[in-house]
């Protein structure tokens, strides 16, 4: 009997919804935690640097960035707001919804300026 590949398996799997589903719904949390990693790492902050901001420790932030924790919503919006990003819903197909973290405004005009810059070099 041949072995099956990964990609194989992974194909037969995702033909089931409630695996698909579980599948999709990691990749969205998998997704906001990278963007706040992002941020933070944008923003020049140590996870110990931006736990002092929002009252927590260095290690729920690492618990957070691990996906060691789920975070509550609270715990999310003081993260956002410490790194000048608010967090967004949006369809991406009907009927399923991907959340993201987006820099405000300002960030998104230095970003773009930087990204310029980076392209010059």
């Amino acid at each position: 009997m041949k072995m099956k590949s990964f990609k194989q398996f992974f194909d037969e799997q995702m033909k089931d919804r409630e695996f698909r589903e579980a599948w999709e719904d990691g990749l969205v949390e998998h997704e906001l935690v990278m963007r706040m990693i992002e941020q933070r790492i944008y923003n020049g902050l140590t996870q110990a640097e931006l736990a002092k901001r929002i009252g927590t420790k260095q290690s729920a932030i690492s618990r957070f960035e691990t996906g060691q924790c789920t975070p509550r919503i609270d715990f999310l919006a003081k993260l956002a707001r410490a790194l000048g990003a608010r967090i967004v819903v949006e369809d991406i197909e009907p009927k399923r919804s991907k959340v993201v973290a987006r820099p405000l405004p300002v960030q998104t005009h230095a970003l773009r300026q930087k990204a310029r810059v980076a392209q010059k070099v």
